[in-house]
């Protein structure tokens, strides 16, 4: 089929926004001209700030509203919620852990652009979720209070997810609320597996000083663009410390 030449044109190259444009004029000589718009105006949104931007996404937006059957499939898979469409194509959505184990297979079948999952409803999952190969195809993963429970040991499973090479393609990663203590501060410093992470939310956890101290010696870290380390405990002194070192990068 024509089309999936596009979609496997595009899955080679994603970041290509010229290939999105192909297939949008491809999609307009077969009659799909709302989902053609929908890709030119995402593709012209990116680069763009302010009012410009918020009106094209806007547009999308209501164009993706009012044609649901683009994001059926997706919906069909029990429990994934919120799917965002990204440059024409399914790129986000909800879904616990455990069913994303479950349905991987199924997921990248109806949505082979899928980059990014927000994991709600943890049941501490950790090992299973890194294990699963469809995880290296992630670019961002919310795993934020992956449990509430305060008995389990999520601050040392939640560890897996630094040192397991399915995460290396990660470039936003949020893992906040999870009790990372000095030892997970220890073993994210020492991290040989994340070489495209850009942004990494550790907000609400428990560095501490120690914890905190570990980041000032860690070389990798200057590839982020943006690390949040709010709500651990830091001393005011050492915040300053790590200004000095992050600059604008870090969020205290």
């Amino acid at each position: 089929m024509l089309e999936q030449a596009f979609v496997d044109e595009i899955l080679a190259d994603p970041d290509n926004l010229d290939l999105r444009h192909v297939y949008a004029d491809w999609l307009d000589q077969q009659g799909e001209s709302a989902r053609a718009t929908v890709i030119r105006l995402q593709c012209g949104a990116e680069g763009l700030e302010g009012r410009q931007r918020t009106l094209l996404e806007k547009q999308a937006r209501a164009l993706i509203r009012a044609n649901p059957s683009w994001l059926a499939p997706i919906k069909r898979i029990k429990l994934a919620k919120k799917p965002i469409m990204r440059h024409g194509f399914i790129h986000g959505i909800t879904l616990p852990a455990y069913r994303f184990v479950e349905e991987a297979e199924e997921l990248f079948r109806v949505a082979p652009l899928l980059r990014a999952v927000v994991f709600p409803l943890p049941l501490d999952e950790i090992t299973a979720l890194a294990a699963c190969p469809q995880v290296k195809l992630l670019t961002s993963a919310d795993l934020s209070q992956f449990c509430t429970c305060n008995f389990c040991g999520i601050d040392e499973q939640i560890r897996e997810v630094f040192v397991h090479p399915n995460f290396a393609n990660l470039v936003h990663l949020r893992t906040s609320g999870n009790r990372i203590d000095a030892e997970g501060a220890l073993v994210i410093a020492t991290s040989t597996t994340l070489p495209n992470l850009r942004q990494l939310d550790l907000s609400s956890n428990h560095l501490g000083d120690e914890g905190a101290e570990a980041f000032l010696e860690a070389p990798w870290l200057d590839q982020l663009t943006r690390l949040d380390l709010r709500d651990n405990a830091i001393s005011a002194g050492l915040r300053q410390t790590l200004r000095r070192r992050f600059k604008r990068v870090v969020r205290l």
